[in-house]
């Protein structure tokens, strides 16, 4: 099978096994570096990303092994613990071959930046935090999370004098507390000198110079969007769809020219001699009717599969 423990290498990582395995405590594939406080993936690379609980790593000489806690108010958090025969779940990982890899192949769509596995769309427009979360629910996206230095300053360099919202929020019931709002953990944080500040009126975070500043919701800042890559096949699939709604579309306009062609039958003439409107009544009924099957037939498309508009896929959920 050639598979190994799994390794964990991102928050976006972290937080699909948090979310796909939940009530397991699993054992991940990294050792600690005998007498040092290194720890070292299975494959030999160093472990970079962590999500240690409170308190841990502990290095205890004899705590050479990594659990995943799974439940409780510590799922998702990591704790050192002895490599000895222990009944706890385990997980196992496989790399795909190049081969297997090129079937389908994830990028950002046209107008989006990709930085790691995450696609980034920024408008300069400036406006509150709710709007901006509205702009990014209609581009089937989310507002920004930070879960690494690499990510904060990937987003600086690119908009470095820029004050900009993130999906930062001050938790209700706790004035010290935030939390993201997309529900992924709040594990990194790179406070301004004297932040968070504590004034009950300020309950959004927003990013300026890479420092992370509590603000009024009110306020006006850049606002900024992320979703995951997506595949191209997919992207494809969409296009498609696109073209098939705007065909379907466009059949109306045959489907009327080749009534004004049809002849009329005798009775819908003796009719017309009757009553001058009654062609256009027969006309009106019938048109509606077609026009009602395309109409439906579009919606369907545009809401299980999204609509480009632009360099913009939307969608209705």
């Amino acid at each position: 099978m050639n598979a190994s423990l799994i390794t964990i290498r991102s928050a976006e990582e972290n937080e699909f096994i948090r979310q796909t395995f939940t009530r397991l405590t699993l054992w991940l594939g990294a050792r600690r570096v005998s007498g040092t406080r290194q720890w070292k993936w299975i494959d030999g690379s160093d472990v970079i990303y962590t999500n240690w609980n409170p308190g841990e790593p502990n290095n205890d000489d004899t705590e050479e092994c990594i659990q995943y806690y799974n439940n409780g108010p510590h799922a998702g958090f990591w704790n050192d613990y002895p490599c000895t025969p222990r009944r706890e779940s385990a997980i196992c990982e496989i790399t795909l071959s190049d081969k297997e890899e090129t079937k389908d192949e994830y990028s950002c769509e046209e107008g989006w930046t990709q930085f790691e596995q995450i696609c980034y769309l920024w408008n300069t427009t400036e406006v509150s935090q709710k709007d901006n979360d509205a702009y990014c629910t209609f581009l089937n996206s989310k507002m920004v999370s930070i879960h690494s230095q690499s990510q904060l300053s990937f987003l600086n360099s690119k908009l470095s004098n820029l004050r900009f919202w993130t999906a930062g929020i001050r938790d209700k019931n706790d004035r010290n507390k935030f939390t993201w709002s997309d529900g992924t953990t709040w594990d990194f944080v790179n406070w301004a000198v004297n932040e968070p500040t504590r004034f009950s009126i300020e309950k959004c975070v927003v990013v300026s110079a890479g420092r992370y500043f509590t603000e009024n919701c009110n306020n006006q800042h850049i606002q900024i969007c992320q979703k995951n890559v997506t595949s191209k096949t997919s992207q494809s699939n969409a296009i498609n769809q696109t073209y098939i709604f705007h065909q379907l579309l466009e059949m109306k306009y045959e489907i009327l020219d080749l009534m004004t062609k049809l002849p009329e039958s005798e009775a819908l003439q003796n009719a017309r001699a009757e009553h001058s409107d009654s062609h256009v009544y027969v006309f009106a009924i019938f048109f509606l009717v077609i026009f009602g099957v395309i109409a439906y037939l579009g919606a369907t498309f545009y809401k299980n599969n999204g609509v480009r508009f632009g360099n913009t896929l939307l969608y209705t959920k």
